[in-house]
């Protein structure tokens, strides 16, 4: 039997406060600028029957925090792309590929393996972290067929990914 569950992120502190930037982008994208993201993420799966618990509400609510947590007041920076970085102990010294320079404390950068950070490269990110997650919980992971992750950039407007589980 077919089966989905949801959680929405807006409503239980499934949020993040992040700054980025985007290189070479228009409307002032390639300038340092943050957003306030939310998620919501769905599961689909196969239950024995409508009793059938898909994964726990719970879990998937924890999960979805942690994530949120680790970006949380973070500024996000793509390693990958033209995108050239060197840390030391205390600070991280980052050229972006339009060739900005920054320097910021080593705590307050997450450094994400993209090519850039955008809206949509972030949710799939995401999406991969979640489903790593999801995998570890072996009592339920093998119910998920399906994982959707929403992301909201303010509330008028976001992204959305798909992944297919084996």
């Amino acid at each position: 039997m077919e089966l989905s569950v949801f959680v929405d992120g807006r409503t239980f502190g499934g949020s993040f406060c992040i700054s980025h930037r985007i290189s070479h982008a228009p409307h002032g994208l390639d300038r340092l600028h943050g957003h306030t993201y939310e998620l919501a993420v769905a599961l689909k799966g196969k239950g024995k029957s409508e009793a059938s618990m898909v994964f726990p509400f719970e879990e998937l609510m924890t999960i979805i925090k942690g994530v949120c947590s680790e970006l949380n007041n973070k500024t996000l920076m793509a390693s990958g792309g033209d995108n050239v970085y060197k840390e030391d102990s205390i600070a991280i010294e980052y050229v972006s590929g339009d060739q900005k320079r920054y320097l910021l404390p080593l705590g307050d950068v997450k450094l994400l393996p993209l090519e850039e950070v955008t809206a949509e490269a972030l949710v799939v990110w995401i999406g991969k972290e979640i489903e790593a997650k999801i995998r570890e919980y072996r009592d339920f992971s093998q119910n998920v067929k399906e994982i959707e992750v929403t992301l909201f950039e303010g509330r008028e407007r976001g992204c959305s990914t798909v992944i297919q589980l084996n």
